[in-house]
């Protein structure tokens, strides 16, 4: 018997970008996951990253924590996640950050509308979106320079620690 979350499918057409083959190829990979389709094991069976880690990210990025900047892009990395997805992702995150910014809307987002993010972006400050707009221009051009990159690592470090020095926010 398989059990759903409505906010589970919206997810899953979210991501698919309308492609009725890609939801269904995604539906599969989530149920031989789980016959219960909530959120958070579409998430899990996705192998997406976890969206409090964007947030978390972003904060320290705002705050100008560089410390904590590199303490997240190590576990990632020591979590074996590949980094050239997960600038890929970061930058969809922060595409998704800047529309809600203008919209206030998940209508026109890809993250997932859990109460945990919902409250994440109705307590931020304008501040913290207005970091988030600098930087979404950084890391496009850092996910175009990863393409042929061997060593992403340094490249992903480097990169968002001179944003951090260097910004105004």
């Amino acid at each position: 018997m398989i059990t759903y979350e409505e906010e589970a499918l919206e997810y899953i057409g979210k991501i698919s970008s309308g492609g009725m083959r890609d939801a269904i190829t995604l539906l599969d990979k989530c149920l031989a996951y789980s016959s219960d389709l909530t959120l958070e094991n579409v998430i899990q069976a996705l192998g997406t990253v976890d969206y409090e880690v964007f947030f978390d990210l972003a904060d320290a990025i705002h705050a100008k924590d560089a410390g904590l900047v590199i303490e997240i892009l190590e576990k990632i990395h020591a979590d074996g996640k590949d980094l050239k997805q997960f600038v890929k992702d970061f930058m969809g995150y922060l595409l998704d950050i800047n529309k809600y910014d203008i919209l206030h809307d998940f209508n026109y987002l890809q993250l997932p509308q859990t109460d945990e993010i919902k409250s994440d972006l109705e307590h931020a400050d304008t501040k913290w979106f207005g970091t988030c707009r600098e930087l979404l221009p950084t890391v496009v051009k850092l996910n175009a320079d990863l393409k042929w990159e061997t060593q992403p690592k340094t490249v992903v470090e480097a990169r968002l620690l001179e944003f951090v020095y260097t910004s105004e926010g």
